[in-house]
């Protein structure tokens, strides 16, 4: 009886141990697209608790992974452990929320997840400040709402695309410390406010190895880019915008090429200005204004950019022709907006003022023994 109980009880551990040990194998190797090597490729990686990612086993060898349609929320250090060799990883589809960036990565790339939050090692055996490996960082399709704080210690970083996420407003000195950036796209976004930062004497910003810069597909009105200093820019793309003026103008961009700026709301006066600068700097505009937009939105043509007359030569008078009516309408929502928060901020006054009596009243009774 004893025998046939144990014989039981091993059976059992056996079937337990079976089902929590998870182990995947990578699919025959190939070169993937955008890949210069052979790619470890793992399919439908599923690890939702933690107790999945502690007993996890992958059977690659291989400096470069992909991991698609999958479901790991949390891509943690248990993981990484688990890949030590690895330099390059992409992770398409797999409904990350929280992502773990280890020193050894030189490319990661992590596309249409549920990205919220970035991770960084710089726990125990990890030196917090220290420089990071990694080359290129591609954070598109996720749930970004602010730009991750990256700064010296991934100075050598040369592309990085945060592309279709939810970022509304940016500041550029997120971006000061990465020397060696090459590429920042920023496209397809929600974008409304691009500006320098909370430093009140931020004297400008500086990239000087960027080459390529993309703020396509936002919300943008208007753009100050006066004391950028981007002297190896070649590439600009503010295509897709709102976009009816560039305050300081493209002057300082000496080594640009290539421009795209199509689909904005420019004003007529001020894109006549700046076609003269660009035929005069010999700069290529390789994007093209919709088939009937212009005439479809009441807007005139200037060498094939759509823009809006205003009615007077002083356009301190009607500087946006036609667009009152959507002006009008952001206006309402900035001042519903506004309004929301000064009532906030009046909550918040009464309940200093409450406290302050309070305090004053137990002062006074304090005074009075």
């Amino acid at each position: 009886m004893d025998s046939f109980r144990d014989v039981h009880m091993w059976l059992l551990i056996l079937i337990v141990g079976s089902a929590s040990a998870l182990h995947y194998e990578c699919l025959p190797s190939k070169v993937l697209e955008g890949k210069e090597t052979p790619s470890c490729l793992l399919n439908g990686v599923t690890l939702p608790t933690v107790e999945d990612l502690q007993n996890v086993t992958f059977s690659s060898n291989h400096a470069a992974v992909t991991m698609e349609n999958g479901q790991i929320p949390h891509f943690s250090a248990e993981i990484a452990k688990k890949l030590p060799r690895v330099e390059d990883l992409s992770l398409v589809g797999m409904g990350v929320r929280k992502l773990l960036i280890w020193r050894s990565l030189k490319h990661l790339s992590a596309y249409n997840n549920s990205l919220e939050t970035l991770e960084f090692d710089d726990g125990p055996g990890g030196k917090p400040g220290s420089e990071y490996e990694l080359t290129s960082l591609v954070l598109n399709g996720g749930l970004l709402k602010a730009v991750p704080p990256l700064g010296s210690r991934f100075s050598r970083l040369k592309l990085l695309s945060l592309d279709n996420n939810l970022l509304e407003q940016v500041k550029l000195e997120d971006f000061v410390g990465l020397t060696q950036l090459q590429s920042l796209s920023l496209a397809s976004n929600r974008l409304i406010k691009v500006e320098f930062g909370a430093s009140p004497d931020h004297a400008g910003f500086s990239l000087l190895k960027l080459l390529h810069l993309s703020l396509a597909g936002n919300q943008l009105l208007t753009l100050n880019m006066t004391g950028w200093e981007l002297g190896s820019l070649a590439s600009l793309d503010l295509s897709g915008n709102n976009l009816y003026l560039l305050a300081g103008g493209l002057d300082s961009l000496g080594a640009l090429k290539e421009l795209r700026y199509a689909q904005n709301d420019w004003n007529c006066e001020w894109l006549s200005k700046v076609q003269l600068h660009l035929a005069s700097e010999a700069i290529s505009i390789v994007d093209r204004e919709p088939e009937g937009r212009c005439a479809e939105s009441s807007m005139k043509e200037l060498q094939g950019i759509c823009c809006y007359e205003h009615a007077e030569l002083d356009y301190s008078t009607d500087v946006f022709g036609t667009r009152w009516e959507q002006l009008a309408g952001l206006q309402r929502q900035y001042e519903l907006l506004q309004y929301t928060h000064d009532m906030q901020v009046v909550k918040e006054s009464e309940a200093i003022v409450d406290e302050d009596r309070v305090f004053r009243s137990r002062l006074d009774r304090a005074n009075q023994v």
